[in-house]
């Protein structure tokens, strides 16, 4: 029972969270981004929120974690509004970075496909 409450809390988390960062946050300096997971700890004080930020080098997506991370209290502040929960969770913003490996992933098959079929027209 407790498995799916922490379920339903962080999935409530990342659709707030989400709305609040494309609304009441928006800046243009963050760019285009996506909550794209959210994961609490067992007493619901601390949450990881996995954040995907689109179209940016390396360093970029670093520079606006960085500045997402100085908005963690606003956030908060905000999600403590939004939502009927007994302590408003500890922010935490990471990057998620599976949808790159994923890219490359897809790139390395396509790669992999492409030599195969260079071996078999020769």
């Amino acid at each position: 029972m407790a498995r799916v409450r922490l379920e339903k809390v962080q999935e409530e988390i990342k659709r707030t969270v989400g709305s609040i960062l494309s609304t009441e946050i928006y800046d243009t300096k963050l760019g285009f981004l996506t909550v794209s997971k959210v994961k609490c700890s067992a007493d619901l004080r601390y949450a990881k929120i996995y954040i995907s930020i689109y179209d940016e080098s390396d360093e970029s997506k670093q520079e606006k974690l960085l500045l997402l991370k100085k908005k963690k209290g606003v956030v908060r502040g905000l999600l403590g509004n939004s939502v009927r929960f007994r302590h408003v969770p500890e922010l935490e913003f990471y990057l998620d970075d599976s949808l790159d490996y994923a890219e490359k992933i897809d790139k390395l098959i396509d790669q992999v496909h492409q030599e195969e079929k260079d071996r078999s027209h020769q």
